[in-house]
């Protein structure tokens, strides 16, 4: 009896122990599969899937990727070692607790520390500043062409974008760029031509949101040649970031594939703009 006594705690450890080995193993090798399935998407973006666009083309969607790390292995837990992959270049992981390492919890932010690469400079790395400067820099299209369209808001009129329409506040102009391997539509949206604006992307690249925490949420729909569509605004923060708006046009009751995604920091001209952005947008009559 005492054997038994014994036997049955002994028992319910070694279960808890090998059930959490199991679902640790498991949740890593979900992040992996995850991080090669948006590095094959970023290099292969004619594999995206297609749905069906308000002006009845069919168009590739793509969902942009939350940037993550790989956990370490259990082997490697259970040595003491905490070694992380798929770190991006210039981040670093966050301070995590001991829940965020049994979980497998983890997020990055900027690097402060390595703004500087010694291969890309002649200068001593050691002898500069490690203190970011967040400085405005002119900006490069995607492609070094000319843009296929410019554009300049005014008051009740639309402007088109990759079979949508959207207005903006008056006097916002735009410059849209079309990517010459996938054909995809790049815009840089601006009030003034010196300022940082927001850029707009049909589809988005696989690619590009930190670990985030979402601030606020809302979003409409509008129907197009019988098909709903979503339009959601949403501003976002992540680790060591300032706050970010996102506008984001899927399918319906379908958040596995984005149309197009504008997104800018949050100041309150974009916001307002985005704003405007969110209440117009419709499909091309």
């Amino acid at each position: 009896m005492k054997k038994v006594r014994v036997g049955i705690p002994l028992a319910i450890v070694i279960v808890m122990i090998s059930g959490y080995a199991t679902w640790y193993t498991w949740h890593r090798h979900v992040v992996v599969a995850q991080a090669a399935e948006c590095d094959y998407q970023l290099a292969h973006p004619e594999t995206a899937p297609k749905m069906r666009a308000p002006d009845g083309s069919m168009v590739p969607v793509m969902t942009p990727c939350l940037i993550g790390v790989t956990p370490p292995s259990l082997l490697e837990l259970i040595r003491g070692r905490i070694v992380f992959a798929d770190v991006p270049e210039r981040m670093q992981v966050n301070p995590y607790t001991f829940w965020d390492v049994l979980l497998g919890r983890y997020s990055v932010s900027l690097n402060s520390g390595v703004l500087c690469g010694q291969s890309a400079t002649t200068t001593n790395c050691s002898a500069l500043s490690l203190t970011p400067k967040f400085e405005s820099q002119p900006y490069v299209p995607p492609d070094p062409s000319q843009p296929i369209a410019t554009w300049i808001s005014a008051t009740g009129t639309p402007i088109s974008l990759y079979g949508f329409s959207f207005e903006l506040p008056v006097g916002w102009h735009g410059s849209v760029y079309s990517s010459a391997y996938t054909g995809n539509l790049h815009a840089l949206v601006q009030s003034e031509s010196s300022d940082q604006g927001f850029t707009i992307d049909c589809p988005p690249s696989g690619k590009g949101l930190e670990a985030a925490t979402r601030f606020s949420s809302e979003e409409r729909l509008f129907a197009a040649g019988g098909i709903d569509y979503s339009v959601a605004f949403e501003k976002w923060t992540a680790p060591g970031n300032d706050p970010w708006y996102f506008l984001w046009v899927r399918m319906a009751h379908d958040s596995s594939g984005t149309y197009c995604l504008a997104q800018g920091s949050a100041t309150p001209d974009i916001a307002q703009a985005m704003q405007t952005m969110y209440a117009t947008w419709s499909a091309v009559n």
